[in-house]
């Protein structure tokens, strides 16, 4: 992969080369004003060209000087600057969390919400009484931020906002190997680069053609418009090498892990089952493409109990650690710091690949195909 790094009119001009950590080339980066382009500006360059994930990226020198973050390149690098072309390797460490997925938990029921629901289970009948829109309006999607960000802590309000903007980009596969700056979240306070460009949102609405059910607009207060019942947003995580069957955790398959990033219903409408029926078709067709498993990192109260009814097991456990004191904190006090523990060979590979919170105490995953 090459790219290029904003340069200025008093550059200091070098070739980048971005190594793994076996020592192949993975990126260049021509003519990078070294007295500029900052370690973070060369960070995000990096994710974004490669597709990374949500896992913690480290640049570091021939000389074994770990990039510095805020300062511009020629600083952090020192002598090996005035090398041409400059190599840096890049080291992936364990996914970072992103802080809280749902501030509070507060149980919301409505009563329109639970007639709907009955009404529409007695005239379906046994069959569906919603329908699951795989197709995005572009028009609505406003409407579907909204219904994703108000489940979730108001923080994650612009993480929510560029992964839906990414999943309602074409679907083609140079949209998918050069993902766009709009398809890329980036918090210097968190550390964070991450690539949302193979995002993917399913929807559905109440299936108002039943015979005998009212129209959307007797039920919200005369708004004509399609109401979503809920919304899961979704992506790939590629790289599960699978797992024998003499493994600790049993056989698995190799192949594509679908992560949930978030699944969110209508607070009118949980006596539905949304969740449960966008879930089943979700796997139904994660199995038909291949993937090995669906994982999600499952918030406390209603969502452990949610995905335990869905038969997900528990992969990795959210913990925290006592960090103590060093020279800089000479009280020798400690201090938190919360790191996920797997359990079983997936959930190791899912550290380092799924997008993590502090909230979330259980990674839950789903085995789809065992050979």
């Amino acid at each position: 992969v090459q790219s290029h790094l904003p340069t200025n009119t008093m550059a200091l001009l070098r070739t980048i080369h971005i190594a793994s950590i076996g020592g192949n080339q993975v990126a260049t980066f021509a003519d990078v004003d070294v007295c500029s382009a900052t370690g973070w500006e060369t960070l995000c360059q990096v994710a974004q060209a490669l597709g990374f994930p949500s896992a913690s990226l480290s640049l570091v020198t021939q000389s074994a000087v770990v990039i510095d973050h805020s300062l511009p390149l020629q600083e952090s690098i020192g002598p090996d600057g005035c090398d041409d072309p400059i190599v840096l390797t890049c080291v992936l460490g364990p996914s970072r969390v992103i802080g809280v997925k749902r501030e509070h938990w507060m149980m919301r029921t409505n009563k329109i919400g639970m007639i709907l629901g009955r009404s529409l289970r007695r005239h379906a009948g046994d069959k569906p009484c919603f329908k699951i829109c795989r197709e995005l309006d572009p028009s609505l999607q406003d409407d579907v931020k909204q219904l994703i960000t108000d489940s979730c802590a108001p923080r994650l309000k612009e993480l929510i906002h560029v992964a839906v903007r990414a999943a309602y980009r074409p679907a083609t596969a140079t949209a998918l190997s050069t993902p766009a700056e709009e398809c890329v979240f980036k918090d210097e306070s968190l550390g964070a680069c991450i690539n949302f460009s193979s995002c993917r949102l399913w929807t559905c609405v109440p299936d108002f053609s039943i015979k005998d059910v009212a129209p959307a607009s007797l039920w919200f207060g005369g708004d004509p418009d399609p109401v979503f019942a809920g919304a899961v947003l979704w992506r790939l995580l590629d790289g599960w090498p699978g797992a024998a069957p003499d493994a600790a955790d049993g056989a698995m398959a190799a192949g594509p892990v679908l992560e949930v990033l978030f699944a969110a219903t209508h607070p009118d409408l949980h006596e539905l089952g949304v969740a449960a029926h966008l879930m089943a078709e979700l796997e139904e067709v994660a199995t038909q493409m291949g993937c090995a498993a669906v994982a999600v990192a499952a918030v406390p109260h209603q969502g452990r109990r949610f995905w335990a009814k869905q038969g997900y097991l528990v992969h990795a456990t959210l913990i925290e650690i006592a960090l103590q004191g060093d020279g800089d904190n000479p009280s020798g006090s400690s201090k938190m710091q919360t790191t996920l523990e797997p359990g079983t060979s997936l959930g190791e590979f899912l550290k380092s690949k799924m997008l993590l919170f502090t909230d979330t105490p259980l990674v839950v995953a789903k085995v789809l195909r065992t050979s």
